[in-house]
């Protein structure tokens, strides 16, 4: 839970309304400065900060809507620190003037990629539907194809290596055999004369959705879309800007399944995205998600501080959604950052580059910015 400022939201009965939504007061190392919509956001280093004041006086965060313009800016000195992409961090990061201004790092990220179903939908009711889809997928071909292998099969919520995650969940691998004896199972045995199966009349026909402008979940759905075809399942592929995709699709719930990721957070509760509590509008839990023993486990995980009870609890939380699929866990990237290499203090760890950003410096002689004091 983030720290809020008591003095200054007191007097508004919705905090939603608050200026603080546009001029954030916080804990933080970094005191807000300044935000233009849709070009930066502006941090001074605070002299208060609890583990000193960070020796990085200023940090600027530019939003650079296009993957493309965003690398062509780091290599003519407009950005400092970006994430790559495989193909980026593979192909055109090799040459000795890159290596010799650049700094690349990679680690196991904290987020994951998946396939989720509108639980209420009539073809995702049905588990050994889910169960299918999951042994149809081929996460070998996603992480070689999207993540040029940059990456590995994710088989739940939390960051593999991390305490909470169960290494021993059910695994669903690509099976096309058994996904198709799985989809008889549940019905859908008559196939059309396109291949497509059908069950009282109807095709297995459904569309996925995901966001314009991400490549990386464009070549999941399309490679998924080959997967499908091979067992008789017809997905079709839409993108929608991501404005209208959260507003108008995912807070409705109007969609049939949707490729999207999580970020993992360090702490394990993750109560909002799969409490049955949480499913109405608008709230995280946008699969309709409801198991009894998840929700009790979801409590029991939050209500303790005794790292084995919650352990035992996730690891079984993990279980269960291995056994449902109401997600088929698809991926969990290699986190893929670069830095000029002007910068200093940087230790990788399982935590990633960023946790130690107050220790990050740069030489004198090497400074390009001057921030009055």
């Amino acid at each position: 839970m983030h720290v809020l400022p008591k003095h200054l939201l007191e007097q508004y009965s919705d905090i939603s309304k608050s200026p603080l939504n546009k001029k954030p007061v916080g804990t933080g190392p970094y005191r807000f400065i300044e935000w233009k919509t849709g070009e930066k956001v502006v941090f001074d280093a605070s002299p208060d900060y609890f583990e000193g004041k960070p020796y990085i006086a200023r940090v600027i965060t530019r939003v650079i809507p296009d993957q493309a313009t965003m690398f062509l800016e780091l290599k003519t000195g407009g950005v400092d620190i970006m994430t790559l992409t495989p193909p980026q961090y593979v192909r055109q990061t090799e040459t000795a003037d890159f290596r010799k201004s650049f700094n690349k790092y990679k680690y196991t990220a904290s987020g994951y990629t998946y396939l989720g179903f509108r639980l209420s939908h009539p073809w995702f009711r049905e588990k050994r539907v889910r169960q299918a889809i999951a042994h149809a997928a081929d996460k070998k071909a996603l992480i070689d194809g999207v993540l040029l292998g940059l990456g590995q099969e994710a088989t739940g919520p939390y960051k593999p290596g991390t305490w909470a995650h169960n290494p021993n969940v059910r695994k669903y691998p690509h099976d096309p055999e058994r996904a198709r004896a799985l989809l008889a199972e549940a019905g859908w045995k008559e196939k059309g004369k396109d291949g497509i199966l059908k069950k009282d009349g109807q095709r297995f026909e459904f569309t996925v959705l995901t966001n314009a402008g991400n490549e990386a979940r464009a070549k999941t759905a399309a490679i998924l879309q080959q997967n499908l075809a091979e067992v008789g399942i017809a997905m079709k592929i839409r993108t929608v800007e991501w404005a209208a995709f959260i507003n108008e699709f995912i807070d409705k719930r109007k969609f049939d399944a949707v490729i999207l990721g999580w970020n993992i957070t360090p702490d394990p509760d993750q109560f909002d995205i799969w409490h049955s509590s949480k499913t109405g509008p608008k709230e995280l839990n946008h699969v309709g998600f409801a198991n009894t023993d998840v929700d009790r486990l979801l409590d029991e995980g939050r209500g303790t501080f005794d790292l084995e009870k919650r352990k035992k609890a996730y690891f079984r939380i993990q279980e269960i959604l291995a056994e449902e699929q109401p997600y088929v866990f698809l991926f969990v990237p290699e986190a893929l950052p670069v830095v000029h290499h002007r910068f200093r203090g940087i230790v990788p760890a399982p935590a990633g580059i960023t946790y130690n950003f107050v220790k990050w410096y740069v030489p004198e002689a090497l400074r390009k910015h001057q921030v009055q004091p």
